[in-house]
């Protein structure tokens, strides 16, 4: 595979992971501010009965405020290592 070919598909999963973060940040309600936000739950109340963790329509259901620092700063840090392991590797195994 070439050079810009992979790049080009490294833009695209880019730009489409960025995309749908966006779309998920609005359709959560994130871009909301925090008392309407905690208005519109007090006013709904909480619903009876089981539901799933994870519901397209809401997203990801946390207890709290996510702790940037505590959990998704690590999340990134993995991911930079865990892409330089691999970066490392393809190279150490690339014939010359």
């Amino acid at each position: 595979m070439r050079t810009w070919k992979q790049y080009g598909v490294l833009a695209a999963v880019l730009v489409g992971g960025a995309a749908a973060s966006v779309y998920g940040f609005f359709a959560t309600g994130g871009a909301m501010p925090m008392g309407k936000r905690f208005g519109a739950i007090v006013e709904g109340g909480a619903t009876s009965g089981g539901a799933p963790l994870v519901d397209l329509g809401r997203g990801v259901v946390t207890p709290e405020p996510v702790d940037v620092l505590g959990e998704f700063v690590p999340i990134v840090i993995a991911c930079f290592l865990l892409g330089g392991f691999f970066f490392a590797y393809a190279m150490a195994t690339q014939e010359a």
